[in-house]
């Protein structure tokens, strides 16, 4: 399969399609006694990889599924395929290049294909992997894509980001500097901590429109 992933541009259905068939796999190979409908849609989920130019490797999953063990460190992985409005005036004051703007308990983020394909190829190896994710939601809107990531310690957060973070005050972060830098280095982080108290949510959302790249 080829190491390649999605332009932002296509995403609405594929990556739709992809999430459901990975939250698919995970709750299938999580029942022992479904081994058969397991293997049948393991062939199907590597026919859409394939298909979609997607690499498993890419997100960390092939390891657990040749030997058969999917942790039970992700309580739900939730996708919702709907469209919603999205009002103009949500996103009047957008910039044209990657930055953050706090809008109630969400993380806006100019569109970044660079950043967006990084984001997706690590974000199901982070909720197999760590235990410090424990939901995710995958939105399609209107005009943009949200993904939801619900952890389950603000401290973990603050020990990745370290001095990047501005300040979190009533479960909502404020990013001050490098947000690019500062998500990508915390995709990477291990957070072995399996407490589960305290959670909260981060949202990112895309702008899938935009020309802008940033």
């Amino acid at each position: 399969m080829k190491n390649k992933f999605l332009p932002v541009s296509i995403i609405s259905h594929e990556l739709l399609n992809y999430i459901c068939s990975i939250s698919g796999l995970l709750q299938l190979l999580e029942s022992k006694d479904n081994l058969s409908t397991s293997n049948e849609y393991l062939r199907y989920v590597f026919d859409s990889l394939e298909k979609l130019q997607l690499s498993i490797e890419d997100i960390s999953l092939l390891s657990n599924i040749e030997s058969g063990r999917i942790q039970k460190k992700v309580n739900e992985i939730c996708v919702y395929d709907e469209l919603r409005f999205v009002k103009d005036t949500h996103f009047s004051e957008f910039p044209n290049n990657i930055e953050v703007i706090k809008n109630e308990d969400e993380i806006i983020l100019h569109n970044d294909e660079k950043f967006f394909n990084e984001l997706i190829k690590r974000v199901f190896s982070l909720a197999v992997n760590n235990s410090s994710i424990v939901k995710v939601h995958v939105e399609q809107l209107k005009d943009y894509v949200k993904i939801s990531f619900y952890f389950n310690k603000i401290s973990y957060l603050k020990e990745c980001f370290d001095y990047k973070i501005d300040k979190v005050e009533n479960r909502i972060l404020f990013l001050k500097v490098s947000v690019i830098e500062s998500l990508v280095d915390f995709l990477n982080a291990h957070i072995e901590s399996k407490e589960t108290d305290n959670a909260f949510i981060l949202k990112i959302i895309f702008n899938s429109n935009s020309s802008e790249t940033g």
